[in-house]
């Protein structure tokens, strides 16, 4: 047995060996709100977790820190030299039931915090940046983590792992969880779905996640695998437990082929036996997690580029048994390439703001004691491609539909990437949207449903695909709107679900884009519209849309001989209409666009025009004058002094007198449109020139475009 065990350790170490960059960590946030957990001699605790799988720590409700001892239960804890958590070997109970030598020997770890190691602070850094979005105001992009699209039938391994030392205490556990991911009427522990019903029902039939269980595979004692006190290091030891099941399973005759698409496995699914330390059901539990492994590992079958995990048990409002569906989903969420939406970091960058308990990857996978998440909301279904929103820009009345439709409205300031999604929540339009379970702690009563406003920041698409959207407070990508401000009992508006609804418990039925509200960009843009008469009705939502005053300025041209470019600056319009005539001509030309940039083509040269901009009931009139031809020999050029590849530029002819036809190639390409931006580099510029009589000209330039 001992030679078997080494040998299967040597291959995982191995298997480590193979990855060409390090891999990252997405976990599962510390179950919110005050836990009650019960030592072995019967004593009850009242402790708050913190943090994630990075950085995290437990402490009693007075402010205690604790650890988790080698019996399971919770001690007082206390800094080492390195400054991590050990314990101090009084076992935690209340303070009025330790003796006076005790209360002197455990004052000591009142507020005392781990440091971050160096492992963790790289662990945090090392998340990876990739899938940059190319449209700001397009839907933010998804984590690498995810190798496949969620879309289709697709099966997932799923293995039943259980320690030498912590068997499984659910009855019949291959059954059990089967059940839970697979059935089409999952109802235990007051569940109201599976897995599987989770993902068709919001994905509106579009993904079709199909779970195989396999197991139960049995493998070391758990400390081999877990190291509690510094939860960063225990990241290899953990891929060494997942590594050992997937061997155990292909001796067992698992196929992972079956699990394979273009040559990568999808994300391998573990079960492991017992709790967990993030909410509170075993003081030496493994973290759920989602675990991304870089350039990943060579397996039979494929290369496996992830895998989650999560525990067996739950702690729950009347003790600890089989969990819910939830947690499950939040991981395989991760797999399907969804960030984090609550602070990542715990309060490393000060305490950021989040969705609340609205989100399945905030603390939505809490609600109904982890087995009944939020509907997705249109931002997810966004990004996993199921959905699109509306873009909302004109004056009008308007219904919203429920989420549940796939239905939300998208809302543009002035800022790029800078933007805001409606949608109508806690309808009851289908089991994952019950506002009755979206009211976590149960502090307010009043309308339980309405209309919910996020504001995204896309500007800093890094976050977004580093898993760090909410991690640094004053610099989120993904927050609410309220209608009312104000905390209840102590908890922040977010977790007050009729303060996040807009009529909601204060009957606020318009959201007008200022500072006050919240409805404006973080640089101060406002909103395209604003909303006024919002009113709840028959599962829907509707709504009175106005337009801003357009105020268009900063104006610049620059007037060529056949052509003209006119930048303008307008933070309320989304489209302009823009006409153009020439002095002493009687038809008028327009043209629509739909940024603050127009190139007006097939001018007259040695003219004069009249220009106007129109844009949300605002207009700007302006002159340009066009040179004459001269007798210069003709040429071509661009219109900047400085090409940058982020700025569109026009391809220029100049002085020709007899060209009825240019045809313009960027590096030997054809171009249709010669207003274009060119990419970084020395770019071949060449102008094909048919004269009236047939013959043809070939004209070359050399650009060097710059950042």
């Amino acid at each position: 047995m001992i030679k078997r065990r080494s040998l299967k350790l040597g291959l995982c170490m191995a298997m480590l060996c193979m990855w060409t960059c390090l891999p990252s960590v997405f976990a599962a946030p510390a179950r919110p709100g005050v836990i009650t957990v019960t030592q072995r001699d019967g004593t009850q605790l009242q402790i708050r977790i913190y943090g994630d799988e990075y950085y995290n720590y437990t402490m009693t409700t007075d402010g205690y820190t604790l650890v988790g001892g080698a019996d399971g239960d919770y001690y007082f804890a206390k800094l080492n030299g390195k400054g991590q958590l050990v314990s101090t070997g009084i076992k935690a109970k209340p303070l009025s039931k330790l003796s006076a030598a005790e209360r002197q020997a455990v004052a000591a770890s009142k507020g005392v915090l781990p440091v971050q190691t160096q492992s963790q602070k790289v662990m945090a850094a090392s998340r990876n940046i990739s899938r940059a979005a190319t449209d700001k105001n397009g839907a933010p992009a998804l984590m690498a983590s995810s190798r496949f699209k969620a879309e289709g039938e697709k099966e997932f391994l799923v293995l039943l792992v259980q320690f030498k030392d912590i068997p499984f205490k659910v009855e019949n556990p291959k059954e059990a969880f089967d059940q839970m991911l697979n059935s089409d009427n999952y109802t235990a522990n007051n569940a109201t779905g599976s897995v599987r019903k989770f993902y068709m029902d919001n994905s509106a039939g579009k993904f079709k996640p199909k779970f195989v269980v396999k197991g139960v595979y049995t493998v070391g004692n758990r400390s081999e695998y877990a190291t509690p006190t510094e939860s960063g290091l225990d990241e290899t030891k953990v891929t060494n437990m997942m590594t050992e099941a997937v061997n155990l399973a292909k001796a067992d005759g698992v196929s992972l082929t079956q699990f394979a698409e273009n040559g990568a496995i999808r994300d391998i699914c573990i079960i492991f036996s017992g709790g967990t330390r993030n909410d509170g059901s075993d003081a030496n539990g493994i973290w759920p997690k989602h675990r991304a492994l870089g350039n990943g590992i060579n397996m039979d079958g494929g290369v496996l580029y992830g895998f989650t995990c999560v525990s067996e048990l739950r702690k729950r409002d009347a003790g600890i048994s089989m969990t819910g569906m939830a947690p499950f989903c939040h991981e395989f969420g991760h797999a399907l390439g969804l960030p984090d939406f609550y602070d990542a970091d715990g309060d490393a960058n000060g305490v950021g703001a989040d969705n609340g308990f609205f989100s399945l990857m905030g603390y939505g996978m809490n609600l109904n004691d982890g087995c009944t998440p939020p509907a997705l909301g249109i931002l997810e279904r966004w990004m996993l491609g199921w959905a699109k929103p509306k873009e909302l820009s004109e004056a009008g009345n308007y219904t919203l539909n429920s989420v549940v439709d796939g239905e939300g409205y998208q809302v543009k300031t002035g800022t790029e990437g800078d933007y805001f999604l409606l949608e109508c929540r806690g309808t009851k339009k289908n089991v994952w949207d019950n506002p009755d379970y979206l009211n976590y702690y149960k502090v307010t009563d009043g309308t339980a449903w309405g209309l919910v406003a996020h504001h995204i920041d896309n500007t800093q698409s890094a976050k977004w695909t580093a898993n760090n959207v909410n991690s640094v407070k004053g610099s989120e990508c993904a927050w609410m709107v309220y209608s009312n401000s104000a905390s209840v009992n102590g908890k922040a508006a977010r977790y007050v679900p009729s303060h996040c609804f807009f009529p909601g418990s204060s009957s606020v039925t318009s959201l007008k884009s200022n500072s006050k509200t919240g409805f404006i960009s973080r640089a101060g843009t406002q909103t395209v519209v604003e909303l006024t008469d919002i009113t709840l009705g028959n599962q829907v939502v509707t709504f009175v849309a106005s337009q801003h005053a357009s105020a268009i300025s900063d104006v610049t041209a620059q007037a060529f001989q056949r052509d003209a470019v006119i930048k303008w600056e307008d933070d309320m319009a989304s489209k302009w209409t823009v006409t153009y005539k020439k002095e002493g001509d009687e038809e008028e030309q327009s043209v629509e666009v739909k940024s603050p940039i127009v190139h007006l083509s097939d001018l007259t040269p040695g003219a004069k025009y009249t220009v106007v901009i129109i844009g949300n009931g605002a207009s700007y009139e302006l002159s340009i004058s066009t040179p004459a031809l001269s007798a210069a020999l003709p040429r071509i050029g661009i219109s900047a002094k400085k090409c940058v590849s982020t700025e569109p530029v026009l391809l220029l002819l100049s002085d020709f007198t007899d060209a009825v036809e240019v045809n313009w190639t960027v590096d030997g390409e054809k171009v249709s449109d010669p207003f274009l931006k060119l990419k970084k580099g020395l770019r071949r510029v060449q102008a094909e020139v048919t004269r009236a009589d047939g013959t043809k000209e070939y004209f070359v330039k050399y650009v060097t475009v710059y950042m």
